[in-house]
């Protein structure tokens, strides 16, 4: 149970009460502090809804995603579902179920860190950006900056901001989960410039693998400049994955199963390439 209330009207406001009150939380949705299973104590709650951060735009060739936009939201907005390739964000709303999707928030998808995520992976291999108030002002970060090196201060998450993208690319997910509806034990994406054959700016972000989504970037360097139809990068992709740390290891999967499933998704992603498939 919560022990104090605040609806703060401002974001210096929710700010401020955060860096004066112990034990406090951001709340937008809900759904990650609902779903903690571990004992945070009392939680001391700051509702967001009366912040105004409810928009999606098109701005100077980027779009910005306010950090109280739903799942549903997404959904249903043009902006992301007539463009390549952010419309992977909005199938990826309909992976979870509808009480969900009413309810989780964009800000609150990026807070948790979670690794078990279907967005992060997406947000990291498209150079996604948070913009964020802190006490001494605005911020704007990339996103994988914000998981590799969390800000100490206080904080608060105002945008996603996302490149449109109108030159050539090729962008590719896969997942696995024990349902449709559950969270994934693997999720992978991939995006590369094709020049011919050749893989060029490849990104390899991985959820699942380890306690934090992440980028491969060992992984991006032994593929950079290489032929995707090479029937020879899967025995690289295979050697590269067991030279990296032991994979996270629970009763959803082994860390040898997870690794296992990185390497096949890869290959496949890699596959569809050859096919021509998500080449835009």
């Amino acid at each position: 149970m919560s022990s104090e209330f605040f609806i703060p009207d401002t974001i210096q406001k929710a700010i401020k009460i955060k860096e004066e009150t112990k034990k406090t939380f951001f709340l937008g949705g809900g759904t990650t502090l609902n779903s903690w299973t571990k004992n945070t104590g009392s939680k001391n709650l700051i509702c967001l809804k009366k912040l105004g951060l409810k928009n999606i735009e098109r701005k100077n060739g980027y779009i910005y995603i306010d950090s109280m936009v739903t799942m549903t939201e997404m959904t249903k907005n043009p902006i992301l579902a007539d463009n390549l390739p952010l419309s992977e964000i909005v199938k990826s709303c309909h992976i979870v179920s509808k009480n969900i999707r009413n309810m989780a928030t964009v800000g609150g998808i990026i807070a948790s860190r979670y690794t078990r995520s279907d967005f992060i992976p997406l947000f990291l291999v498209l150079d996604a950006e948070i913009l964020y108030e802190a006490p001494d002002g605005e911020h704007l970060d990339p996103i994988e900056e914000y998981y590799e090196n969390p800000p100490s201060k206080t904080m608060l998450i105002k945008q996603l901001v996302l490149k449109e993208d109108h030159e050539p690319f090729f962008f590719k997910t896969k997942r696995y989960a024990r349902s449709s509806n559950d969270l994934p034990i693997i999720k992978v994406a991939v995006f590369f410039r094709p020049e011919g054959v050749a893989m060029k700016n490849i990104r390899i972000a991985v959820g699942g693998l380890y306690d934090k989504s992440m980028r491969l970037y060992e992984l991006e360097k032994l593929l950079e400049g290489k032929d995707y139809t090479d029937t020879d990068l899967r025995k690289i992709i295979s050697e590269k994955l067991n030279e990296m740390p032991p994979a996270r290891n629970d009763f959803r999967g082994s860390g040898d199963f997870r690794k296992s499933l990185v390497s096949a998704f890869l290959e496949d992603i890699l596959t569809s390439a050859v096919k021509g498939d998500s080449v835009e």
